[in-house]
């Protein structure tokens, strides 16, 4: 298996779950309780990663979002999603970039900005997946 939903990036996809991922916390954006985020690891062969923000909208309107998506593991790799429309009840996620682990602990962290603030984004909290030496 190897990790291709890179070439999702820069657009909002449809979450789909391999055999091999981990997330962090869940956490919300900082002006709506109602959006909430976080940010997982998949594993693909050898050590193939890539980190991907998964955004569920638990509001009863829909907002717009816009977001990134940082590899810690490989600091200069990060991904936009591009501004969208993410109806209420919707789950979307935004895939980074894929790029190979290092021995260790690797983390990697999404920023998500809504409803036209291009400041202050809600960061999540870290995704930590760790490679054996």
């Amino acid at each position: 298996m190897t990790v291709t939903p890179a070439a999702a990036w820069p657009f909002w996809q449809k979450w789909v779950p391999t055999s091999d991922y981990t997330c962090g916390p869940t956490t919300n954006h900082w002006k709506s309780k109602n959006v909430i985020f976080q940010t997982c690891i998949i594993r693909g062969s050898g050590k193939n990663m890539q980190p991907v923000m998964l955004v569920r909208n638990n509001a009863s309107v829909d907002i717009e979002i816009y977001g990134r998506v940082h590899a810690g593991w490989n600091p200069n790799t990060f991904a936009y999603c591009h501004d969208s429309n993410l109806s209420a009840g919707a789950l979307t996620a935004c895939y980074g970039k894929s790029s190979s682990g290092k021995v260790g602990n690797n983390y990697g962290w999404g920023e998500l900005y809504m409803n036209g603030v291009n400041e202050n984004p809600s960061e999540t909290l870290m995704a930590n997946y760790w490679i054996p030496g």
